[in-house]
């Protein structure tokens, strides 16, 4: 791919960074930072039950991985069980104020999107959609 090419493509990525908002200190006013928010929706709605799970789907560094898990469980947003088929592996499970905590943060993402895509027609919505769709399927990792 030329220069020009990966420049527009990576330009893009900062738009879309900084209209999310996704380099503010915490997520959505939740006080939990992007990773944090992002670990209680997969650790729920994915249901990867350990930080080998997280590991492996998000790419990240395991001894980071550990401490912000550490951080969570301290705060009371996670816990972890031990495993009985494999007492040597820990279950990630939301408390009560983890499960509270992603519902909020669910309900402001969907009105940032709502909030951010409200000016288009059903029409150009179905082509953003599409276009999404499109990048999704091509830059496939799997």
């Amino acid at each position: 791919m030329d220069a020009d090419k990966i420049y527009e493509v990576r330009k893009f990525n900062r738009f879309y960074t900084r209209t999310l908002q996704l380099t503010n200190k915490y997520h959505l006013g939740t006080g939990l930072t992007v990773l944090e928010s992002r670990l209680l929706l997969e650790i729920y709605e994915n249901k990867l039950q350990t930080a080998n799970d997280l590991v492996s789907f998000l790419d990240i560094d395991k001894g980071y991985l550990s401490r912000v898990l550490k951080s969570l469980e301290r705060r009371g947003y996670i816990e972890q069980t031990v495993d009985d088929l494999d007492k040597r592996s820990k279950l990630l499970g939301l408390t009560e104020l983890g499960r509270s905590t992603l519902e909020i943060i669910k309900k402001r993402a969907d009105q940032q999107i709502d909030q951010l895509f409200s000016k288009l027609s059903e029409q150009e919505m179905e082509q953003v959609i599409s276009a999404m769709d499109f990048i999704r399927q091509k830059v496939n990792l799997d």
